[in-house]
């Protein structure tokens, strides 16, 4: 047995005109309902009474709806929830949660301990910083390549650097 927990509601009307309710889940990032109520008379368990529930609205209230999977299969192969019975939610769930003092403390108690370990490290940080040698205040020039004084006097090329044969650049 399974449970989901309803955010909403919603009285509908089946096609042979039996009055159902669709369940929607609590995310409400879902549009269709995650499972349908054929037994209105279960919503008395939740304290939500059927004969006040206005057709095509939504109601919300948060519940928990326990489901075993059917035998029966709808068109795209999947098994549908059979509803087997309702429950309410006692008390939200910051008033049920336990106690979380210890918790609390323990987590301040390491806040300080990483400040404390954090000052430590700046200060060991600041002495290498004063032991390494201070940079240099001026910058030093690069050293740069120097150009030849004067182009050659003659021409380097020689005849073996053109191809022999008829140029297609000039008509011959």
């Amino acid at each position: 047995m399974e449970r989901l927990l309803i955010g909403s509601l919603e009285l509908t009307t089946t096609t042979t005109g039996l009055n159902v309710a669709a369940l929607y889940s609590s995310d409400t990032r879902l549009k269709y309902p995650v499972a349908t109520l054929f037994d209105l008379s279960a919503l008395t368990d939740v304290n939500i009474d059927p004969n006040t529930l206005t057709p095509d609205q939504r109601h919300h209230a948060r519940f928990y709806a326990y489901y075993e999977y059917s035998e029966r299969t709808n068109s795209a192969g999947n098994r549908y929830r059979d509803i087997t019975h309702l429950e309410p939610i006692a008390a939200p769930a910051t008033a049920a949660s336990t106690d979380t003092t210890a918790i609390l403390a323990e987590l301040r108690a390491m806040r300080a301990a990483i400040d404390t370990l954090a000052k430590q490290m700046q200060s060991v940080t600041d002495l290498l910083c004063l032991a390494a040698p201070p940079p240099p205040t001026t910058p030093t020039p690069i050293a740069t390549a120097t150009a030849p004084a004067s182009p050659p006097d003659h021409d380097t090329a020689i005849p073996a650097d053109y191809p022999r044969g008829k140029s297609k650049l000039f008509k011959t």
